[in-house]
């Protein structure tokens, strides 16, 4: 019984894997310029040179929003981050 409950639970999880993966294709397909998030996503959930494109994808949406930043939300996002360590 121990057998059929962990390869149920294993499917499952499979099954759940392989439709966020195909979510997250989408998403990509659908704003690829768009959201650094579902590229990162995918880097943790993908393996080999598959997960380093999408990784490297995701840092380079982030560098493009950091650099689009004005000094004055650098100052807040700083401010932020000050504020999150203090407190923490």
């Amino acid at each position: 019984m121990h057998s059929v409950l962990h390869t149920l639970y294993f499917n499952i999880w499979w099954i759940s894997l392989t439709q966020i993966t195909q979510l997250f294709v989408r998403a990509i397909e659908l704003e690829p310029e768009v959201g650094h998030s579902k590229y990162m996503y995918m880097g943790q959930i993908t393996v080999g040179r598959e997960s380093e494109k999408y990784f490297l994808a995701g840092i380079e949406l982030m560098k493009q929003s950091l650099a689009s930043l004005t000094s004055r939300q650098v100052i807040n996002i700083a401010q932020l981050l000050f504020l999150i360590l203090y407190c923490t």
